[in-house]
């Protein structure tokens, strides 16, 4: 990637499996690994990396902990801490790790959705996660709009890690 010299690269998540271990020496390789990128890294979690981390093998940790996790080492402050070159973000207040900037007039955002959120844990705290975490996105898609419209941006990109045609035929 730094060959090609992107003017900046989104990572949508999934950074390990669903089973490998949700461990702190895990988070920490692949943070090491984006400070290798010299251009900006935007990074937002996919569910492998928080709300997979209930399943045996992936250590049985308690998903809203490791999303606290994931947070305090990615997500920081408005700049991502992993890279060189530096790229400001706005980030939602009720959710850090959603970002949104702007790149030659075009708005760019990100934002983390997991369907999966009260599959991996039916109690009252990841079912009260998984409505937070969608009014808290669906705000933050309308600010990203707005601001779009506001600033007559030829263009929205937004970026997540989901499957939108889940159970769906494929090709």
């Amino acid at each position: 990637m730094n060959k090609l010299n992107p003017a900046f690269t989104i990572h949508v998540g999934d950074i390990k499996s669903g089973s490998t271990p949700c461990s702190d020496e895990n988070f920490q390789k692949v943070k090491d690994e984006f400070g290798l990128f010299t251009g900006p890294l935007i990074y937002t979690p996919g569910d492998n990396e928080w709300t997979d981390c209930h399943r045996e093998k992936a250590g049985k940790f308690d998903p809203l902990e490791r999303l606290n996790k994931i947070r305090e080492l990615f997500s920081g402050s408005g700049q991502q801490q992993f890279r060189q070159e530096a790229l400001t973000l706005t980030r939602q207040d009720k959710l850090i790790e959603n970002s949104r900037w702007a790149q030659d007039g075009v708005i760019f955002g990100t934002f983390t959705w997991s369907a999966a959120t009260t599959a991996w844990n039916a109690n009252s705290a990841s079912v009260g996660e998984y409505f937070t975490r969608n009014a808290a996105n669906v705000e933050w898609i309308k600010a990203t709009f707005a601001e779009a419209k506001e600033k007559n941006a030829p263009a929205v990109v937004m970026a997540f890690q989901a499957d939108l045609f889940y159970g769906a035929p494929c090709c």
